[in-house]
């Protein structure tokens, strides 16, 4: 997982999306020290798409209804560096960089907001999940107003710096960018 060479500090708003509205009851906040915007690079959105789909194929069956709620993303999100670490790395374990905001509101430059909606469908005439939808958000953090204290004080209305969505099937998923992370980002 590629990282900022100096603290690059971000919030990560995770949020689930009903009635096609993000539904702040349900947003988890969590905090990086080390992230900053390179999530949004094609190779970091492919790996993540890769070790969120794997974490939910349960013998050979992925629970792509998990892939639909924070604590179970916000869970991949935090386990997700350590994993590249031990892949990628040295094979040492390290500590998260991605972890719980708690009492942490120290944020630089940039801030997520990743949205997570169920995608339905019919299958042998029974409604029910065929997919997952993550539409991943970076904002300027002054743009955003983060930190913050609660997802509904964000300003969702700003306009992101990078748009990516990662959408999950029964038969794998697809990353798109939808608007490149700026050359000088």
């Amino acid at each position: 997982m590629r990282c900022s060479p100096m603290g690059n500090r971000v919030e990560i708003w995770v949020c689930e999306v009903h009635d096609g509205r993000p539904n702040p009851e349900t947003a988890i906040p969590l905090w990086a020290h080390w992230l900053g915007p390179y999530l949004m690079e094609r190779e970091e959105l492919e790996n993540l798409a890769r070790y969120a789909y794997e974490c939910v194929n349960v013998y050979g069956h992925p629970q792509l209804h998990w892939l639909t709620y924070s604590p179970d993303v916000a869970a991949i999100l935090v386990s997700y560096p350590v994993a590249c670490d031990i892949i990628e790395g040295d094979g040492k374990p390290r500590r998260p960089d991605i972890r719980p905001r708690g009492y942490i509101r120290d944020v630089n430059t940039y801030s997520y907001v990743i949205l997570l909606e169920e995608l339905r469908g019919s299958v042998n005439g029974y409604e029910t999940t065929i997919g997952a939808r993550w539409t991943i958000r970076l904002y300027r953090a002054r743009d955003l107003r983060t930190p913050a204290e609660r997802f509904e004080d964000l300003n969702l209305d700003a306009e992101p710096v990078a748009v990516a969505v990662i959408e999950f099937k029964h038969d794998g998923y697809e990353v798109r960018i939808v608007r490149p992370l700026p050359e000088d980002a």
